[in-house]
């Protein structure tokens, strides 16, 4: 089994991405702040959880721990030439005995359109399956995210399925999830060239 380094960073022509440490905690409850309204729909969880410094705090803590016994590793996306938090890009639910996981990501509303999600979601993906050897991602979509399905879609992800009423949003409805997946083999053949 592939042991997932507890530092690394993952470099773009414009991101940095590594995982979230304690001094980020002041610029990351500042970027959720900005972005609050508009992810409470997609991250729920998460978006509750950071209030305050303290709050965030401890998500991150709680991320590094999970990070540590192989569980997950919620990533700072960065602007390489000015280090601004741009984003998220979460790997969760590793299951290495298969192995797979889930990805999660978000671009600050202010640079979206620019390719920076696609940029950050490819380079995450060639980092967990040539690093970690991961077999198998997923993502979960709700099904009004166009933007994001069609990036999923590009990006060689497969709709495998449409679950209704999967998750609690931030505003307190039930949404259904497009469950979108992609396996090592098919992102290899199409990312070969």
């Amino acid at each position: 089994m592939t042991r997932i380094p507890q530092a690394f960073e993952i470099h773009t022509p414009r991101l940095l991405m590594k995982p979230y440490g304690r001094s980020d905690a002041r610029e990351l409850l500042a970027l959720i702040d900005r972005n609050r309204s508009d992810l409470l729909d997609a991250f729920p969880v998460m978006i509750n959880q950071l209030n305050s410094i303290s709050d965030t705090r401890s998500w991150i803590a709680g991320r590094s721990s999970q990070h540590a016994m192989g569980q997950g590793i919620a990533n700072a996306m960065r602007l390489r030439h000015s280090q601004v938090l741009a984003g998220y890009l979460g790997i969760l639910n590793l299951d290495m005995r298969v192995p797979k996981c889930e990805m999660a990501y978000f671009v600050e509303q202010s640079l979206r359109r620019q390719g920076l999600a696609e940029e950050a979601l490819l380079a995450g993906l060639r980092w967990a399956i040539g690093s970690i050897g991961l077999q198998k991602v997923l993502c979960r979509v709700d099904p009004s995210n166009e933007a994001s399905l069609r990036l999923l879609e590009k990006t060689g992800f497969v709709q495998e399925g449409l679950v209704r009423c999967d998750y609690r949003s931030g505003h307190g409805h039930t949404g259904d999830c497009v469950y979108m997946g992609l396996l090592a083999s098919d992102f290899m053949r199409a990312n070969s060239a």
